[in-house]
């Protein structure tokens, strides 16, 4: 077929770019382009092979003439020569995806250097029936910090469409949707001639299609080839991966894309808000149980079945990877060259070779392994010993306890001179010690200072404005693990508590009365460096302990705090050192001061069996726990009677206390007591249908034609007549005068 434009009349430039009738062999998007016409004057003759053929008109930019002469007009046209439509590419592939059934999916991904996770929408997962585990993130952010919640996390392989061998485990988080359909125009492959016979990682990158997975960075740079194919400015790149060529970069466009349609990806961990609000309520509460993650069961599985000891006494446990992990298959060339230096060692001469011992005896150090099975938490060992001799001997068995199994026992700090004196050089640190120093983002932190053998805390914060946003990232970030300053730590609960009862927004700032009460408590937050706590509560030999335990609860929040009561009967004197303390805000919602006692007593049971199980009544102006329940402010902490020191009267023998076991026969009026009421009402039924019909008709016969004709209906008989249904008529009624005359 030929086609011939008879006439043509639109401005001429070069290449046609700025305005231009374009002609294309066939009805479809990425149709063969047949030619491209400009100026004035009769189009040239195409020939197309089909039926159907796409004419496409894109006009030239609206100028408006300058003020003066059409000259100048002219000349500003002229000068003007807009770019003909593009977009940007964004790199994406087709992947085969491996179900957990092995089944073969293909999907379109997005390759994102820029995303810290992978992603996959929660759809995919749906199709895909792919198990979810609770994420180890609940957030994910990207531009403007906007966050997105993380349904879940799941296990998925990835393969490559050109090498079956070529396999990524990941493990991507969840979320409900990724973004729109990429690219956000079709793009002019007929002007991309240089990519032609390429093995493309998606063959489709010129269709907007859309996008079920994001490849992070993390896998983008284990799939990078060296090789890179460009061409001209305004022409898109392709760079060579193990997927396949990604095209990325400025490529044109069929038709002129929508401006609104602009994708920016970066993606990135957020650790929101709420996941420290989550963490801090975690630190407050009383530790129940251990419980671990999914990844953390899965590591200590593998831990537990793959654990060996070698010869030498160095402990191999296998790698803890993610799903399947035939992709990292790599054993083929060291295999060989294994191979090739064993056949060397075997041509040299042989000597005997004896295995090393430990000085011909056997490693027997009871204590310290005692001490490393009871102290250890993770890559951290803290214990006390009575005497420095103790503690000298003992850090030396340590030491070589871990050597036995090639661990290095170092960073040691002491509050002896002398013990630190016994230990190496290389194994020591001069530095104080701080708990849970990786997170970088406390404000109030614990630290211990060996030299004087104290606890006491470090305070890094800065003013900002008083909103409730601002206010939850503060309170967030007070470290407070035993509850030292556990006064201080509720009254800032009770702030957060008064946020929400008056339903302040998160960007709204807080009455003027509300921020004086804020700023007062920041402004003193620094007074809590002054805390200091001795880490030695007072245990030595031949002395005698208690522990004793208080609760106590106010309409503001219920607590428990525990003691430890030392007695030495050398000198006759006696210690009191706070050990823990935990509290609650009470509820939202009004709950009596009787049942606020209970939790509180719940609390202190919790904390008394972790530590002892031992507790009596005391009254309220002796009851540390009293102004726990109300909390204070840090100055009022630092100054409080009772807090620190304990009660008076704990400073004397157990015997001597004033205290009183608690006898609930005591109690005439409890409080919140239920009564229960009983009601006996006789109900009398209505009658059978039958027997109301019996009453009616006076015929048996007809009474019983009637019931068939009744249940014909309502399909409890055949329309068909038998006899059997005149017996099964007499039952129902006789069962209904029944009902009705022999009730009892």
């Amino acid at each position: 077929m030929v086609y011939l434009i008879a006439e043509i009349d639109i401005h001429k430039s070069e290449e046609c770019r700025s305005e231009w009738v374009e002609v294309r062999d066939g009805y479809m998007p990425d149709a063969p382009v047949l030619g491209r016409i400009c100026g004035s004057g009769k189009g040239p003759m195409m020939r197309y092979s089909g039926s159907r053929l796409t004419v496409i008109y894109q006009p030239g930019p609206k100028t408006k003439p300058h003020k003066g002469s059409d000259r100048a007009a002219a000349d500003t046209a002229s000068d003007e020569r807009p770019r003909p439509p593009a977009t940007i590419l964004l790199g994406t592939a087709l992947v085969d995806a491996i179900d957990n059934y092995g089944n073969i999916h293909t999907l379109r991904v997005l390759v994102d250097s820029a995303s810290q996770k992978d992603l996959i929408t929660a759809a995919c997962c749906k199709t895909l029936k792919l198990q979810l585990h609770p994420p180890c993130t609940k957030f994910v952010a990207g531009v403007g910090h906007i966050a997105s919640p993380v349904e879940g996390v799941t296990c998925l392989t990835l393969r490559s469409r050109y090498d079956d061998s070529i396999q990524f485990p990941i493990r991507p988080l969840v979320v409900d949707h990724i973004t729109k359909e990429l690219p956000t125009a079709y793009i002019d492959v007929s002007r991309l001639n240089y990519l032609n016979n390429l093995p493309l990682s998606d063959c489709q990158f010129y269709k907007p299609a859309k996008i079920y997975l994001i490849i992070g960075s993390d896998l983008f740079a284990r799939i990078l080839r060296p090789n890179i194919i460009s061409c001209s400015p305004g022409q898109p790149v392709a760079i060579d991966t193990l997927l396949g060529y990604v095209i990325l970069g400025e490529a044109p466009t069929i038709l002129k894309p929508a401006i609104s349609e602009i994708h920016t990806f970066c993606t990135y961990d957020y650790d929101s808000l709420s996941n420290c609000l989550n963490r801090f309520f975690e630190l407050e509460d009383v530790p129940d149980a251990s419980l671990l993650t999914f990844d953390e069961s899965e590591c200590e599985t593998i831990y537990c079945k793959t654990t060996r000891r070698d010869e030498s006494g160095r402990y191999s446990v296998a790698l803890p990877f993610k799903g399947d992990v035939s992709a990292l298959e790599t054993r083929r060339a060291p295999r060989s060259r294994y191979y090739s230096l064993e056949r060397k060692l075997l041509s040299l001469p042989r000597h005997p070779h004896r295995p090393p011992t430990r000085g011909g005896r056997a490693l027997a150090l009871p204590d310290a392994a005692a001490v490393a099975e009871r102290d250890l938490y993770m890559d951290d060992l803290v214990s006390s010993c009575l005497t420095e001799q103790d503690a000298a001997l003992l850090s030396n068995e340590l030491i070589e306890l871990f050597r036995a199994g090639r661990f290095d026992l170092i960073k040691f700090s002491r509050n002896s001179a002398q013990v630190m004196s016994s230990i190496p050089h290389t194994h020591r640190v001069s530095d104080n010690v701080e708990f849970d120093a990786n997170d970088k983002v406390k404000i109030l932190g614990l630290h211990w200072l060996p030299a004087k053998d104290v606890f006491t805390f470090s305070v890094d914060w800065e003013t900002r404005e008083c909103t409730k946003r601002n206010i939850l990232s503060t309170v967030a970030r007070l470290w407070d693990l035993m509850g030292y300053v556990a006064p201080a730590i509720l009254l800032a609960k009770l702030f957060i508590k008064w946020l929400w009862e008056n339903k302040i927004d998160w960007d709204d700032t807080p009455p003027p009365s509300f921020i004086v009460r804020w700023q007062q408590f920041e402004n003193e937050l620094p007074l809590l460096r002054d805390v200091h706590l001795p880490r030695h509560i007072g245990v030595k030999a031949h002395c005698f302990t208690s522990v004793l335990g208080f609760a106590d609860a106010s309409e503001r929040g219920y607590d428990g705090v525990v003691y430890l009561h030392v007695y030495y009967p050398d000198d006759n004197r006696y210690v009191l050192n706070l050990l823990t303390a935990k509290s609650r805000v009470a509820p939202l919602r009004h709950i009596s001061l009787a049942r606020l006692e209970l939790c509180s007593n719940l609390i202190l049971a919790r904390l008394m069996r972790i530590v002892i199980d031992t507790y009596s009544l005391t009254s309220g102006k002796e009851n540390p726990a009293d102004c726990l329940s109300r909390g204070l402010t840090p100055s009022q902490l630092l100054s409080h009677p009772l807090w620190f020191p304990g009660p008076r009267f704990a400073r004397s023998s157990p015997a001597e206390w004033s205290i009183s076991q608690f006898d609930p026969s005591t109690i005439t009026d409890l409080p919140e007591s239920k009564t229960t009421t009983f009601i006996n009402t006789a109900v009398k039924p209505d009658p059978p249908l039958l027997y109301t019909l019996a009453l009616r008709i006076s015929s048996w016969s007809k009474l019983n034609r009637i019931v068939i004709y009744v249940f014909r209906f309502i399909k409890i008989l055949p329309r068909k007549f038998e006899i059997s249904h005149l017996d099964v008529a007499e039952l129902a009624v006789i069962r209904a005068l029944q009902i009705v005359y022999f009730s009892d």
